[in-house]
């Protein structure tokens, strides 16, 4: 998908073109790019014949280059779960809420379809994002236990795009986290004035590793982040580290759901939407 801002100085040929559906929301226009009807092969193979036009904002100026030139993600190998929550409104299941990434989990299941799904009401890209409605009751959504969940003591990053509704209490964005003795990790936000990130090594005792500075406003949309380099354990709100810790663990596998807006059994939910 390629976002454009069109303007008069836009290329007009490519408006309207044979394989390139335009669609406008919200007052932001999309310009989808059918594969088949350009005689390309998907997945896309970079050629020295086509081009790709990279448009600048700040200037309303546009440049071409070769798409020969634009290295795909040397990491996309090591993902293990890739949301975009792009589908249809209201809905809940595929393929809004089914893994993109190489690992292939499969479809998510939402705790509760009545208080949470696919919205096209808000989003920070596409045209969608995943909806929980956290003041009903328990939802999130879950995929089941995976050794990819499990992070032991080694490397991980977990990132997303959050938009809260309320800004109280917890509210959890991942986590794979039950009841005592299944305390695994859990990442979000606390007392709506920090961006948090809790283990446990013995699956019963809670480690407060990072209560990072934040203070989020109701209704706009963070890019928040939590990783660990084998060294510190970081958390990012905006791109800006907020806390770290340098003390290593070695995280207790809870051999539970992955929770994406709660917990696995759908408790400290957070109320808002989830993109990318």
């Amino acid at each position: 998908m390629i976002r454009v801002k069109v303007l008069p100085q836009f290329p007009n040929p490519v408006i309207g073109g044979a394989g390139i559906d335009v669609k406008k929301h919200n007052g932001n226009w999309t310009i989808a790019l059918d594969y088949s009807e350009f005689g390309l092969n998907s997945p896309y193979v970079p050629q020295p014949s086509h081009r790709v036009v990279i448009f600048t904002q700040s200037s309303d100026n546009y440049f071409t280059v070769p798409t020969s030139v634009l290295a795909a993600d040397p990491h996309l190998s090591n993902v293990v779960l890739l949301m975009g929550f792009e589908g249809v409104n209201g809905s809940t299941g595929a393929p809004g809420l089914t893994d993109e990434s190489p690992a292939a989990h499969g479809t998510g299941t939402l705790i509760n379809p009545s208080l949470g799904n696919i919205s096209t009401s808000q989003f920070k890209f596409g045209t969608s994002s995943l909806f929980i409605n956290g003041t009903g009751g328990p939802s999130g959504l879950t995929f089941p236990d995976s050794n990819d969940w499990n992070f032991g003591g080694g490397l991980f990053t977990i990132e997303m795009w959050v938009r809260l509704s309320t800004i109280s209490g917890s509210q959890v964005f991942a986590s794979q986290w039950g009841t005592s003795g299944q305390f695994g990790w859990q990442f979000g936000m606390t007392g709506g004035s920090s961006l948090s990130w809790y283990v446990s090594t013995d699956g019963t005792t809670i480690l407060t590793d990072i209560n990072g500075t934040w203070a989020p406003v109701a209704d706009t949309w963070y890019y928040v982040a939590v990783d660990y380099d084998g060294t510190k354990y970081r958390v990012y709100v905006n791109g800006v580290m907020t806390g770290s810790s340098a003390t290593p663990r070695t995280i207790f596998n809870s051999n539970l759901n992955l929770a994406i807006g709660s917990f696995f059994n759908g408790v400290n939910l957070m109320n808002g939407f989830v993109d990318e």
